[in-house]
């Protein structure tokens, strides 16, 4: 029975938890590339930098919104319980709250744990290179007037 509620209880966070990062994830992002898109226009970077440049930031986006989406998930697997009744239900079949929250608390720590670290090795500032998309300038070259070219 344990079994059972348990799957049941993390079945209902995870929805909303991806739902939550794609959504957050997209927004940080999008706002990321038009703040960016001047340098990649100015600089006559190609598309290939700037999908390079949409794969690098992802993984960090995705850590720095990990937390809100599992705070979203888990208010939302709460609520949903709560409105649909089974919470009362739960707690009066015997089940300590702690023990119903208990589910959402692995999730947690599993969404926490499983952060994009399999792209991290893909990094080029990783491998000892330089993790500017080429072409770009920094802050200091643009008010120069010129722009880094490789």
């Amino acid at each position: 029975m344990k079994k059972i509620f348990f799957r049941y209880i993390a079945g209902t966070f995870w929805a909303p938890f991806g739902f939550g990062l794609a959504v957050f994830c997209l927004l940080l992002l999008f706002g990321s590339l038009f703040d960016s898109l001047n340098f990649f226009i100015r600089s006559g970077a190609g598309a290939g930098v700037f999908l390079r440049y949409v794969f690098f930031q992802t993984p960090y986006f995705m850590v720095k919104i990990a937390p809100i989406a599992t705070l979203l998930a888990v208010l939302f697997s709460i609520s949903g319980m709560m409105t649909r009744g089974e919470w009362k239900a739960g707690l009066a079949g015997g089940w300590r709250p702690f023990d119903m929250i208990k589910p959402l608390l692995a999730c947690s720590l599993l969404a926490g744990a499983g952060g994009p670290r399999p792209l991290s090795p893909l990094h080029p500032s990783l491998r000892g290179e330089d993790a500017r998309p080429r072409g770009l300038a920094t802050a200091g070259e643009e008010e120069r007037g010129f722009l880094l070219r490789r």
